[in-house]
C-alpha cells in the first residue's frame, strides 16, 4: 500500500488503486502487488491496469490486462464488466498508431508477455503489434507487457521503487486512458511525469588485448578499450547483429560465419554502458587488468 500510495500522489488523475490482501484465509501470501486502473472499470479483473507485484525472484512492473474472470452475486454486474472488459480489447485490436509507436519504441527490457506472474524470459512475442492481436483477442485475458528486477535491484533500489513505479504508471497512462474510452485528441492533456531512468546492474565484460596482448599497453595509457575490427569503420553504423555480419563478410576472404564477432560489435556498441566491469586478457589464461566503463562507444 506504501508503495502506490507513494507512487499515485498525483491528484490529477483518478485512478483506481487496489492493493493485494495481506494475509488471505489466514495464509501467507506467495507473492503482493498493488494496481492502478481506471475509472470506467469496476472489477480490477475486468480491466486493463498497471500494476506492480512483488515476487520471490524479484519485482515485476506490468502493463496488462486483468484476468477476466471474477465472482458476482449480481449477474448485471457480471455482465456490465465484461462487456467493458469487451471494449477494451476491441481497443486494443484497434489501437490507433500513435499509440502503437509508443508500444514499439519501448526498450528491450519490456517483454511482451502471454501473462503476467510468468519467470522473466524473453517474451513470447517478437513485436507490439503481434503482442496487441493477441492482446485483444478472446483469449488475451491476462496478456501483459512487463520488465523485471531481481531481488537485488530491488534491494538496490529501495525507496526509489515508488518513483520507478511511477515512472512505470506515467509510461502507460495514455494508454490506459484510451482503453477506458477517452478519445485520442485528449491523451495530450493526461500528466506525463518524465520516467526515472531504468535501473543498470553492471555487466561483466572479457575483452582480448589484440594478437600477444598487442593494445594492453594503448588501453593502460590511454584509459579506453578497442576492438580489432578497422574494415567495419564506425560500429554505430550498424544497427543489429545481422548488419555487423553482413559487413563482416564482405570484408573479409574466408567461407566462416562471423556469428560471434558479429555479436561483439553489436555489444560493444549498443549493450555495454557506463559502470560495467572489463577485465582485458592475453590469450585463454592470462588476466591483464581491469577498468570501469566510464563513457558510451566513442
Amino acid at each position: 500500500k506504501g508503495l502506490i500510495d507513494a507512487a499515485t500522489n498525483d491528484g490529477d488523475i483518478a485512478w483506481k488503486t487496489v492493493v493485494s490482501i495481506l494475509n488471505p484465509s489466514g495464509r501467507t501470501a506467495k507473492d503482493y502487488w498493488c494496481a492502478v486502473y481506471p475509472p470506467g472499470g469496476d472489477n480490477k479483473s475486468f480491466a486493463p491496469q498497471i500494476a506492480a507485484i512483488v515476487l520471490v525472484r524479484g519485482i515485476e512492473f506490468c502493463f496488462c490486462l486483468g484476468a477476466g474472470e471474477g465472482s458476482f452475486a449480481n449477474p448485471d454486474d457480471r455482465l456490465r464488466n465484461q462487456r467493458y472488459f469487451a471494449a477494451v480489447r476491441e481497443r486494443l485490436r484497434m489501437l490507433p498508431e500513435p499509440l502503437r509507436a509508443q508500444l514499439r519504441a519501448l526498450p528491450e527490457s519490456w517483454r511482451f508477455r502471454t501473462r503476467w506472474r510468468l519467470p522473466d524470459a524473453v517474451g513470447e512475442f517478437d513485436t507490439a503489434d503481434a503482442w496487441l492481436d493477441f492482446a485483444g483477442s478472446a483469449e488475451g485475458a491476462g496478456a501483459g507487457i512487463s520488465r523485471y528486477l531481481s531481488v537485488q535491484e530491488a534491494i538496490e533500489r529501495g525507496q526509489l521503487l515508488a518513483d520507478d513505479f511511477r515512472a512505470v504508471i506515467a509510461l502507460f497512462s495514455s494508454m490506459l486512458h484510451h482503453l477506458d474510452g477517452a478519445p485520442l485528441e485528449q491523451l495530450k492533456e493526461v500528466p506525463r511525469p518524465q520516467p526515472t531512468p531504468e535501473p543498470h546492474s553492471p555487466r561483466v565484460w572479457l575483452v582480448a588485448a589484440g594478437e600477444g596482448a598487442r593494445l594492453w599497453d594503448r588501453f593502460r595509457n590511454d584509459g579506453e578499450i578497442a576492438m580489432g575490427m578497422a574494415p567495419l569503420g564506425d560500429l554505430r553504423d550498424y544497427a543489429t547483429k545481422d548488419a555487423a555480419a553482413e559487413a563482416l563478410r564482405a570484408a573479409r576472404d574466408d567461407d566462416g560465419e562471423p556469428i560471434n564477432d558479429a555479436l561483439a560489435c553489436f555489444e560493444f556498441v549498443h549493450v555495454m554502458r557506463p559502470d560495467d566491469i572489463v577485465y582485458a586478457k592475453r590469450g585463454l589464461d592470462q588476466l591483464l587488468g581491469v577498468g570501469i566503463v566510464t563513457s558510451d562507444y566513442i
